[in-house]
């Protein structure tokens, strides 16, 4: 974004520092791929949100948008937290 001039050099390195102070933990899919598998044709990373109680992380608008109060979705247009 910020080679294409859509982000400041400033604001492009805040990010990165905001991404590397998240908590980020790795979980096993396996217990998630029969749920995957059954909507495999529709958004199986919203199924995995569901699943583990997290937020999705998303840059894509139009889902955020789309999907129910039960999963808690984060965008670059989110409030800081």
């Amino acid at each position: 974004m910020e080679l294409r001039g859509e982000l400041a050099a400033t604001d492009a390195l805040a990010a990165v520092r905001q991404l590397l102070a998240l908590k980020v933990r790795r979980v096993s899919t396996v217990p998630l791929l029969p749920d995957a598998w059954a909507m495999r044709h529709n958004i199986t990373y919203v199924i995995i949100a569901r699943r583990l109680g997290v937020a999705l992380v998303t840059g894509d608008n139009r889902l955020a948008r789309a999907l129910g109060p039960d999963v808690d979705v984060i965008t670059a247009s989110s409030p800081a937290r």
